[in-house]
């Protein structure tokens, strides 16, 4: 493989593992904050919109940060 494509490839892992963990972690923050305050930060911060699909597909499957499901 070339580096540019090995270069490309990590990238991608990089961006889908970041994702992964932003979704692993607004599932922890809910569990420990509860609904209310979970809203409250989620009304003070601009979060992407693939970010939060993601965070309430997990959720509903039943993941609270410790996995991803």
């Amino acid at each position: 493989m070339t580096q540019e494509v090995e270069s490309k490839h990590s990238q991608s892992y990089s961006v889908k593992w970041k994702h992964q963990c932003g979704v692993r972690q607004l599932c922890k923050w809910r569990q420990d904050w509860g609904l209310q305050k979970f809203r409250k930060y989620l009304s003070e911060h601009n979060l992407d919109k693939d970010l939060l699909s993601d965070f309430q597909d997990q959720w509903l499957k039943g993941n609270r940060g410790d996995t991803w499901i």
